[in-house]
């Protein structure tokens, strides 16, 4: 492909990026404290499910005297937690996630449209 070619098409592809960019949503106020913990427990020994209102959970406080152990009597899926064998305990959102974070709602969007344009941009 000749330089006029390549113009033309990282042109258009920048089009799609600045028309992309125009498609996000604009950036809203965040709290950022930690929402309240939610109360989970295993009654009378048998498993439970409970719903949470974040992705990644943590138990914050056990409130039970059987033991309460990660990934034994309970454990997290992303938006619940499940918890069994008599452990009882308030959950909050776990933070830090080790290594690139996940985005959020609309997040990494914009980042992904610059890595299709760069490789685009090396195909040329």
């Amino acid at each position: 492909m000749n330089t006029t070619g390549r113009v033309s098409l990282l042109t258009a592809l920048m089009a799609v990026v600045v028309s992309f960019g125009a498609a996000v949503p604009a950036a809203q106020a965040q709290s950022y404290g930690r929402p309240g913990p939610v109360y989970c427990a295993s009654n009378d020994n048998r498993g439970a499910r409970c719903q949470m209102p974040w992705r990644d959970s943590e138990m914050s406080q056990q409130l039970s005297s059987a033991r309460c152990i990660e990934g034994q009597t309970w454990g997290s899926d992303p938006y619940s937690v499940w918890i069994k064998g008599g452990c009882r305990g308030n959950f909050v959102q776990r933070r830090g996630w080790g290594g690139g974070g996940r985005p959020g709602p609309g997040g990494g969007q914009a980042a992904k449209a610059v890595a299709i344009v760069n490789s685009f941009a090396r195909l040329v």
